[in-house]
């Protein structure tokens, strides 16, 4: 069975991590991920701090295509961008 965990779950352990062990962020992130996915978590539904977008959570690659999209209007192609917003509304309404 996969487990997973809320955004916030993640991010109050980076936290703990950071604070009571005295961690810097990107090793508060990086101990967070190893402690979740030990512990076979799905830390698909992350965002995970520091994580290129190409790689990274749905959500953040889609926000990436639509960047593009309005950065170089006359070459981006209007249905990528298009689709790249219901990509990112469909993960944001899970």
């Amino acid at each position: 069975m996969v487990r997973v965990i809320s955004q916030e779950t993640f991010d109050a352990v980076v936290r703990e991590n950071r604070d009571d062990l005295g961690m810097d962020g990107e090793e508060a992130v990086k101990e967070a991920v190893e402690q979740f996915k030990a512990q076979g978590v799905d830390l698909a539904n992350i965002v995970i701090p520091g994580q290129e977008a190409e790689e990274g959570h749905a959500v953040l690659r889609a926000l990436a295509q639509v960047e593009a999209f309005f950065k170089e209007r006359e070459s981006a192609n209007k249905e990528d961008a298009a689709a790249a917003c219901d990509e990112a509304a469909k993960e944001l309404s899970k």
